[in-house]
C-alpha cells in the first residue's frame, strides 16, 4: 500500500505548482534558447556562443537559477529532515533557511570567481565556470524534481533509494562539470592541475564540509 510522505503538509503542493509554473514561463518566453542550453550539457561547441550573447544568457539564467534554487532547497530539505536532523525547524523554516544560505553561497562564490577572474586577466574562463556551474545545477535540479516528488508522495519504503539517486547523480554531475572545467582551463589558459585542485579544495569541498559540521553540532546539541 502507498503511504503518503508528510501527510498534511501542504507546502509542497504550493513549492511544486510554483516551480512547474516558473518552468512554464522560461519554455514558452524563451523556448529556442532554453533548449539550446539543455541540449549544450551534450554539446559543447554552443557554449561560446551563448557566452557570447550575453543578454539573451542573462535572461534565461535567471529563471535557471530561479527554477534550481527552489528544486534543491526542496530535496536538501527533505534529506535533513529524513535525517532527523533539524527537526527542530518546520519544512517551511528549513527550506527558506536553505534558500537564504545558497542565495549567501552563491553571492559570495561568485564574488570570490569574478574578482579571481579580474585579477589574473581570466574573464573568460569565469564565464565559461558560471555556465558550466549553472548548467549542471539545473540539470541536477530537473533529475531531483521527479525524485523530490516520488520522496514526497511515494511509498516510504523507497525514501532512502530516492534520497541516495538525488546524491549520486548530484556528485556524478559535480565530477563532469569539474572535468569540463579543468580541461578547458589546462588547454585555453594553461592553469596548472595544482591550482584546480586548491580550487576544488578552497571552493567547493570545504564550504560543504562546513555546513556538514554545523549540521552534526546542531544534531549533537
Amino acid at each position: 500500500m502507498i503511504e503518503r510522505s508528510f501527510q498534511g503538509n501542504e507546502i509542497f503542493f504550493i513549492i511544486y505548482v510554483i516551480i512547474f509554473m516558473l518552468l512554464g514561463i522560461l519554455r514558452q518566453s524563451e523556448r529556442e534558447r532554453f533548449q539550446v542550453f539543455v541540449r549544450s550539457f551534450t554539446n559543447a561547441n554552443s557554449i561560446e556562443q551563448q557566452i557570447r550573447q550575453e543578454r539573451s544568457f542573462l535572461r534565461v539564467g535567471i529563471f535557471v537559477f530561479l527554477i534550481s534554487l527552489n528544486i534543491t532547497s526542496v530535496f536538501l530539505a527533505q534529506a535533513i529532515h529524513f535525517k532527523g536532523w533539524l527537526l527542530s525547524f518546520s519544512f517551511g523554516a528549513l527550506f527558506s533557511l536553505i534558500i537564504v544560505g545558497l542565495l549567501l553561497f552563491t553571492a559570495f562564490r561568485m564574488a570570490i570567481y569574478t574578482g579571481l577572474g579580474w585579477l589574473f586577466e581570466v574573464e573568460d574562463l569565469q564565464l565559461i565556470h558560471t555556465f558550466h556551474w549553472l548548467q549542471s545545477s539545473f540539470i541536477w535540479a530537473l533529475v531531483l524534481l521527479p525524485v523530490s516528488i516520488l520522496f514526497t508522495y511515494g511509498s516510504a519504503d523507497w525514501q532512502e533509494h530516492w534520497l541516495n539517486t538525488g546524491l549520486i547523480t548530484g556528485l556524478i554531475l559535480f565530477l563532469i562539470r569539474s572535468l569540463r572545467v579543468f580541461s578547458t582551463a589546462a588547454s585555453g589558459y594553461r592553469i596548472s592541475v595544482i591550482y584546480n585542485i586548491f580550487y576544488l579544495c578552497a571552493l567547493e569541498f570545504l564550504p560543504l564540509a562546513v555546513v556538514i559540521t554545523v549540521i552534526f553540532r546542531q544534531q549533537l546539541g
